[in-house]
């Protein structure tokens, strides 16, 4: 009888284990990416790493026929389940911003707006005065993570306010 009880519960604590891994795999990742090279960006956008792209191809792609440069990008999902973390690892080399944003807009340098249809307004972020202000707010530094919690049911919009073209839109089910 021992033995089966000692079994029984062997088999709960790897049962209990296992939820506990699977619950942990189950945060959905954004990655924020670029490809800043250091040795050709100005040491005010913060560029650490030299991963291969020079401040002036960046520059060749900030108009609205490239929409940006394709390595500046939030890579992640298009929807998770309503009470599930979002995990945000910037893994480029530069600092960016993830705000939740009402709508997709300029952001706060000049010299990267024109990556965006002319005359396209201003982002508009949830829950800060200003652009400014919700920039350092949700500043996320190379090689460093941030975790989400709490988002509602329903669609949320996130923009880096520096680099104005890298967009999430993401979908919050209500798997209730």
């Amino acid at each position: 009888m021992r033995r089966i009880f000692v079994s029984v519960l062997w088999l709960v604590g790897i049962a209990a284990a296992g939820a506990v891994m699977s619950r942990a795999s189950d945060i959905e990742v954004v990655r924020i990416e670029d490809r800043c090279d250091k040795a050709t960006f100005p040491p005010e956008t913060g560029c650490q790493k030299s991963l291969g792209v020079t401040f002036s191809e960046l520059l060749e792609r900030v108009n609205p026929h490239d929409g940006g440069h394709g390595a500046w990008r939030f890579h992640g999902p298009d929807h998770i389940d309503w009470g599930q973390p979002l995990r945000i690892k910037n893994t480029g080399g530069e600092p960016h911003s993830f705000t939740e944003v009402s709508s997709f807009g300029t952001g706060i340098v000049p010299l990267l707006n024109p990556a965006l249809p002319p005359g396209t307004p201003p982002a508009v972020p949830v829950g800060f005065n200003s652009l400014e202000e919700a920039t350092n707010a949700t500043l996320v530094l190379p090689d460093q993570d941030k975790v989400i919690t709490g988002l509602s049911a329903g669609h949320h919009k996130f923009q880096c306010l520096i680099h104005p073209w890298m967009q999430l839109d993401l979908e919050v089910r209500n798997n209730r």
